[in-house]
């Protein structure tokens, strides 16, 4: 828990889902981000953000995506981001825009595997949830530091 101690907080990382088909069309895309974005709302989260790539040189961009702009990119990825520490993750690859043709091989499933190479992708998780039988500990161990500012974590 990088204070050195053993926490009762677990963290979930939902297996992906894919879909057998990806979005052709940049537009296409963003109107399933739309629908994205409808539905996650209804449950609490922001609407969904294509992750950011300031800090990407336009070189890495190309090498690891496939393209410079999202219109472009062979993989488009980013997040719905909801309350108390849950995301809803999302991942176009579309070997449609692998113009340099280095991406089939690189992204090629193994044998008999059951994942997609043109694909939407979703998956669901959650920081720090504390299962219903553990809380009476959690509060019981939270109790002597109620109050209290919480010190620098030993580690990130």
């Amino acid at each position: 828990n990088h204070y050195g101690g053993e926490s009762l907080l677990t963290n979930v990382n939902g297996p992906e889902s894919q879909s057998t088909t990806v979005p052709g069309t940049w537009e296409e895309k963003q109107r399933a981000l739309s629908i994205i974005g409808e539905v996650a709302r209804r449950y609490g989260y922001e609407a969904p953000a294509i992750d950011g790539l300031e800090s990407w040189s336009a070189e890495d961009r190309i090498r690891d995506l496939g393209g410079l702009t999202p219109d472009n990119q062979v993989i488009v990825s980013g997040v719905a981001l909801g309350r108390a520490g849950q995301w809803l993750s999302f991942r176009f690859q579309d070997l449609s825009k692998d113009t340099g043709g280095t991406f089939e091989e690189r992204l090629r499933p193994p044998e008999g595997s059951p994942w997609q190479l043109n694909t939407l992708a979703l998956s669901y998780g959650a920081n720090g949830l504390l299962a219903a039988e553990d809380r009476n500990e959690f509060e019981s161990r939270l109790e002597p530091f109620r109050g209290l500012i919480p010190p620098e974590p030993l580690e990130s």
